[in-house]
């Protein structure tokens, strides 16, 4: 559905959807043991990025510039790890978890 909202129609997620999103991977400890160190939208993002969404769908998902998410993701690398990276390095950490 999401996948749908971010190629087709170019629609942000709903409350629904996000909740949902958090939902699916509540039970996956690497990244639901991040949730309370997070805001939300950057919890959005680990989560979508963890479920294979690029960083352009991501960004209509959450109503952001394909520039501010790589930023986010920057960010998120250094937060996560400690180390600077690029937002590349953010999306291979997160798969790797």
């Amino acid at each position: 559905m999401l996948a749908d909202h971010a190629r087709r129609s170019h629609k942000c997620m709903t409350v629904a959807e996000c909740a949902e999103l958090v939902k699916i991977f509540s039970g996956y400890t690497p990244l639901s043991q991040w949730q309370s160190r997070l805001s939300d939208s950057e919890y959005h993002v680990c989560l979508l990025v963890r479920a294979g969404f690029s960083p352009a769908d991501i960004g209509i998902l959450m109503q952001q510039s394909p520039s501010n998410i790589s930023n986010i993701r920057k960010r998120l690398y250094l937060k996560m790890t400690g180390k600077d990276g690029s937002p590349k390095d953010f999306d291979k950490y997160i798969k790797s978890l």
